[in-house]
């Protein structure tokens, strides 16, 4: 299997860069994203995130959010990888794996939340 360089990306906490005047790209309740490929990512608690053009720094602001460290975790380990894998061209996923016989087996499936 292919391995890929090791992926370096610079987090700073901050204000966001403000939205361009032009219509974006794609929206979403949570989600925007530019002409540039510039992303930016709201939490459903407060608190947002901005990925460059580049793919290489992330400006994080809590302000606002109703628990800092619930709206981090949101942003930064749930949200944010699905986007940066998905830059790099790598299909983004969820599954819990089972080791049977030294293979693994990935279970997947419609998500709980209703």
């Amino acid at each position: 299997m292919p391995t890929s360089p090791a992926l370096h990306v610079d987090i700073r906490h901050g204000d966001l860069p403000a939205p361009p005047s032009a219509a974006p790209r794609d929206q979403g309740p949570l989600i925007r994203i530019e002409d540039d490929l510039s992303i930016r990512i709201a939490s459903p608690i407060g608190g947002a995130c901005h990925l460059d053009a580049a793919g290489r720094r992330v400006t994080l602001n809590l302000a606002g959010a109703t628990d800092v460290a619930a709206a981090r975790q949101i942003l930064l380990a749930d949200m944010l990888p699905g986007q940066l894998c998905h830059r790099r061209g790598l299909l983004p996923f969820s599954a819990s794996a089972v080791d049977i016989g030294g293979r693994a087996v990935l279970v997947t499936g419609v998500s709980g939340r209703r």
